[in-house]
C-alpha cells in the first residue's frame, strides 16, 4: 500500500517539473552517451538547441520525444521531419445569456432570462519547431519567429 502511494505521489510530482527539469532528467538517464560528446555539444543539449549535424539521440536529450513524426520524399530520397508543438494561451470576454427564474407579485415565478459577462479562457497550439533527418542526421531546422 505505502509503495501505492509513493508510485502516485511521484508521478504527481512529475507533471510539475519544469522543462529544464525534463532536459536534466532525460541526461541523467542516458549519461554514458551525454559524457562522450564534446563540452560545447554538452552545453547546447543542456540549454535545449539543436544543430545541424546533431543526431536523433542528440534531438531527444535536447528537445524530448517529438509531438509529430513526419516523413517527406523528394527526388533525393526520404527524410523525417519530427515537430514539436507548444500552446498559446489567450483569453476574452464575451456576454451570455443565461436562464433564471424570476419572482413577482405573490411569489410567484417565471422563467426569465439575464445576460452575465464571462472570461473565455482558450489556447491555441502551435507548431514551435521542425527537424529535419535524413539517415540519423539533423539537415535542416525550422522554427516559429517571435
Amino acid at each position: 500500500m505505502k509503495y501505492g502511494i509513493l508510485i502516485l505521489l511521484l508521478l504527481g510530482l512529475a507533471g510539475c517539473m519544469t522543462p529544464q527539469q525534463t532536459r536534466d532528467r532525460r541526461i541523467a538517464n542516458a549519461w554514458p552517451a551525454f559524457s562522450a560528446y564534446s563540452p560545447e555539444i554538452q552545453e547546447q543539449i543542456r540549454q535545449g538547441q539543436v544543430e545541424v549535424g546533431f543526431t536523433r539521440q542528440m534531438v531527444r536529450l535536447a528537445l524530448g520525444p517529438a509531438d509529430r513524426i513526419y516523413s517527406r520524399k523528394t527526388g533525393d530520397g526520404l527524410t523525417t521531419i519530427w515537430s514539436y508543438t507548444g500552446w498559446i494561451p489567450s483569453s476574452r470576454y464575451d456576454y451570455v445569456t443565461v436562464p433564471r427564474w424570476g419572482r413577482g407579485d405573490r411569489d410567484r415565478y417565471w422563467p426569465a432570462h439575464e445576460t452575465v459577462g464571462v472570461t473565455l479562457d482558450n489556447s491555441r497550439e502551435y507548431e514551435r519547431i521542425r527537424v529535419e533527418f535524413s539517415d540519423d542526421t539533423v539537415q535542416a531546422i525550422e522554427w516559429l519567429q517571435p
